[in-house]
């Protein structure tokens, strides 16, 4: 015989832990060894230990299963499920988009050419990033021209920025002359009301100061590595995110209830200004496609976030806050049967418009927001129903000859709640064929201490199952198995329960396979 392997499934971790007892009971892996037993005349026996084995927690949520869930356990061994949003990061081109391509005339010799900065803004002092700048003249002069342009607001190194040109004449007039492209990179401009002054000095042969008949300069990738100033109220989007939600994706009827369900942001910024949310949106969507509103009153009064001073800069500041059951309706909304929870988010700058405030950016500043779901293992099952298909093939040669088999399953629950489950056989095209159980097989919570509310361990539970020849002939035929599993821990306790690290179920299977020799 061979093993049989079912597909991933993405559920509420308890739930799958039994889902995978009757995917093991169906199948027939991990042979260890064949015994002959009695024989009888033409009738062989033969018992198969088929299944050893144990589950706990840790070996249901992995990488495989799902990308974006965890489990973080305590120092009291208590298990939480950890759904992670996407991260949504800002940088600097946040506040300042970079401008690929700035062409502005040059009317004068002398001539203020404006800086694209937004109309609250106000730059006291910026650092050039990788721009450069190319300049054009059209000469009407049949002899060569020099040229001097002068920046007197751009410095570097306490130099004003001053750079030479040759225009020259080769017997073609009007010399379309274009300069190579001049970096500014690293050089400082002084902002005087978001002007730049181009100041250009063109001298003919006989040292007499000219105007071309036009003039150009062009700024190729306007961006900067440092930027001081007040920043005004520029809004930072973060919306169209959300977190998918998989621990309820079997759920067909019945109550589970979260004792204490979180959302959990994290924000990290590095911007030298201030920063407060603003919420568009917050809510919980079902599997049914409803969406349910978050309320709660940090998104009624906002968050500020904290940000480096002036003296701090390189720093990274951090602010955390949660949706609890102390402030919002969370433990109302995860009754539902939820799927993701979406959120829209934005972030004010200087919210309180105070210009005395002396803001900053740099090249590496960001601004970061996660969003964490956290669903402690602790709380209640009301006849929840959950129901789940998984890939199966029964097709296995040594039952070809079969005249009937039982299977012997052993089973040991430590988790604190009552199970019933029954499994369902369907061909590929989804004909049912049978059923694994003639009625649910029902398998006991551990008994919980009255005093710690923790699992004492569970009994070990045998059940038989009997299947004669027509029946196993027709399971070979099996692809697929619908798996429906009713759990209650109000028969165990009526105080909300926490699932542990170190809970498990064992179990072994076995089979007598009786065959014509």
């Amino acid at each position: 015989m061979k093993i049989l392997q079912s597909k991933k499934h993405q559920s509420h971790l308890l739930l799958t832990t039994i889902m995978i007892i009757a995917f093991f009971i169906t199948n027939c892996s991990k042979i260890d060894e064949v015994n002959s037993l009695d024989r009888d005349e033409q009738e062989l026996e033969i018992a198969l230990p088929l299944i050893n084995t144990e589950f706990s927690i840790n070996d249901l949520i992995n990488d495989e299963t799902a990308n974006n869930v965890s489990l973080s356990v305590d120092d009291q061994d208590r298990v939480t499920i950890v759904y992670k949003g996407d991260v949504v990061r800002q940088d600097v081109t946040a506040v300042f988009p970079p401008v690929p391509f700035l062409p502005t005339p040059l009317l004068d010799t002398v001539y203020d050419v404006p800086v694209p900065f937004a109309s609250d803004q106000r730059v006291d002092r910026a650092i050039f990033g990788e721009t450069e700048m190319v300049f054009r003249f059209n000469s009407q002069f049949e002899e060569d021209v020099n040229v001097k342009v002068t920046i007197p607001q751009l410095t570097k190194d306490g130099e004003i920025f001053e750079k030479d040109f040759l225009v020259k004449y080769e017997g073609i007039s009007p010399v379309d002359f274009f300069s190579d492209s001049v970096s500014i990179l690293g050089w400082t401009l002084i902002d005087d009301d978001k002007k730049i002054r181009i100041e250009y000095d063109a001298r003919t042969t006989d040292g007499e100061r000219q105007k071309f008949t036009s003039a150009v300069i062009f700024f190729f990738n306007v961006a900067f590595d440092y930027v001081e100033g007040y920043f005004g109220s520029e809004i930072f989007d973060i919306s169209g995110d959300f977190v998918a939600i998989g621990v309820l994706d079997t759920w067909r009827s019945g109550g589970l209830a979260f004792e204490d369900p979180k959302v959990k942001v994290l924000v990290e910024n590095s911007f030298g200004f201030p920063v407060r949310s603003i919420f568009n949106t917050m809510q919980v969507v079902t599997t049914t496609g409803e969406m349910l509103d978050m309320v709660s009153e940090v998104i009624d009064n906002n968050v500020d976030f904290a940000y480096p001073r002036l003296d701090e800069m390189g720093e990274v500041k951090t602010t955390e806050f949660s949706f609890t059951k102390e402030n919002s309706n969370i433990v109302d909304l995860f009754k539902e049967k939820v799927r993701r929870v979406t959120y829209d988010i934005d972030a004010g700058a200087n919210p309180d418009m105070d210009e005395s405030i002396i803001g900053f950016v740099n090249e590496d500043s960001y601004f970061l927001v996660s969003v964490d779901v956290e669903l402690p293992l602790n709380g209640s099952v009301n006849n929840l129903v959950l129901q789940d298909t998984i890939d199966l093939d029964l097709d296995i040669d040594e039952l070809d000859d079969a005249n009937s088999a039982e299977f012997k399953n052993v089973i040991t629950n430590d988790f604190p709640a009552d199970i019933t489950i029954q499994g369902y056989f369907y061909t590929e095209d989804g004909t049912l064929i049978d059923s694994l159980f003639q009625d649910r097989l029902f398998i006991p919570g551990a008994s919980v201490d009255a005093n710690t509310g923790l699992s004492n361990g569970g009994d070990e539970v045998a059940t038989f199952q009997d299947f004669d020849s027509t029946q196993l002939q027709n399971i070979k035929k099996t692809k697929k198995m619908l798996v429906n599993v009713k759990i209650n821990t109000g028969q165990v306790s009526t105080d909300p329960l926490w699932i542990l690290n170190d809970y498990g179920i064992k179990f072994k299977v076995g089979a007598k396979v009786k065959t014509t020799f």
